[in-house]
């Protein structure tokens, strides 16, 4: 079995997420729903592009300066793991 992998995001990026999530409405299950329909979420590559573009906005970057690349593979990962 291979080792968990730890991906650390920005403090930054936390808060914009959580910000995020306070601000859908309370029977919504996803944090990412779909704008035409609030029960699905949205695609992950328009999640993706979304992320990326607030991202590049809010300047959020690595510990030693360099840009955040935001994976939304390693994101799910490190969600799952933390969940498990």
């Amino acid at each position: 079995m291979k080792k968990d992998i730890v991906n650390i995001i920005p403090k930054n990026l936390y808060e914009l997420i959580r910000k995020h999530a306070k601000n859908l409405p309370r029977e919504c299950e996803y944090l990412f729903p779909s704008p035409v329909n609030k029960a699905r979420c949205i695609r992950s590559q328009t999640m993706v592009d979304h992320l990326k573009k607030e991202i590049i906005n809010a300047g959020i970057q690595n510990p030693d300066g360099t840009p955040y690349e935001f994976k939304a593979h390693s994101f799910r990962h490190l969600m799952a793991v933390k969940m498990k």
